[in-house]
């Protein structure tokens, strides 16, 4: 079966995004073991695990492009395991950012609270896959990728509320008051990691909202300017 231009732009963006934050991700990596950089060691690994959240759609992306079918309807839950297990490692080492450049005093309660709420959406996705999110009904036969919704009735859907909006104030609002409190190049700095933690928990929200389209290529194309914001912001 063809694909349809809003598969296309659904497959391609997805995998835009997973092999652009694995190549940024790996650099400032590299740039970090260089300059002996432990907050940007933490941003390196955290921009690949963001990139990984798109591998659902990017596997099954390939499997039609190789096959001209979907990945199986009987292991359809393959796609939740693909995008969602990143999560809770992505925010762990989001919040460690956060909880040492904001407020290292309280760095140990900041990461109990979001490693219990992390843990809780993990073992919802783990676990309970079909409960968690919605799947298209019928199952798509090659002309569309699987595009899954979260389940606003399952307490995954709440834990994952509590860690978006977490990262959001802490990590966004709170870096905006640290560079207002601030002057020059750290100023600067807190400046862009208060866009990163703001621009890519908005971008994947939306990213479950929009249907597929050219809109959402364009959300996702925030998922990479964040990533670049972030080294932006740890740079030393």
């Amino acid at each position: 079966m063809v694909l349809t231009i809003e598969a296309w732009l659904n497959g391609i963006s997805a995998v835009g995004v997973v092999v652009t934050n694995i190549i940024i991700g790996i650099y400032i990596l590299y740039r970090s073991f260089k300059l002996d950089a432990k907050l940007l060691k933490y941003a390196g690994a955290m921009i690949i695990l963001i990139g990984l959240l798109w591998s659902g759609p990017a596997m099954d992306f390939t499997k039609i492009l190789l096959t001209g079918t979907n990945i199986p309807e009987n292991i359809k839950f393959l796609y939740v395991y693909a995008s969602y297990i990143w999560v809770a490692p992505a925010i762990l080492l989001a919040l460690t950012i956060g909880a040492e450049m904001i407020a290292p005093q309280r760095k140990k309660a900041i990461l109990i609270f979001i490693g219990i709420t992390s843990a809780l959406f993990e073992i919802g996705v783990i676990v309970f896959p079909y409960l968690s999110y919605t799947f298209p009904d019928p199952h798509p036969t090659g002309g569309e990728l699987i595009d899954t919704s979260l389940n606003f009735a399952f307490f995954t859907f709440y834990a994952l509320f509590i860690i978006i909006l977490t990262i959001i104030i802490f990590n966004g609002v709170g870096s905006f008051l640290k560079a207002k409190d601030s002057t020059g190049i750290l100023k600067r700095k807190f400046i862009y990691l208060g866009l990163a933690f703001i621009v890519f928990p908005a971008a994947a929200v939306f990213d479950t909202l929009i249907p597929p389209g050219a809109f959402l290529s364009i959300v996702r194309m925030l998922i990479i300017v964040s990533a670049v914001f972030l080294y932006l912001g740890l740079k030393p």
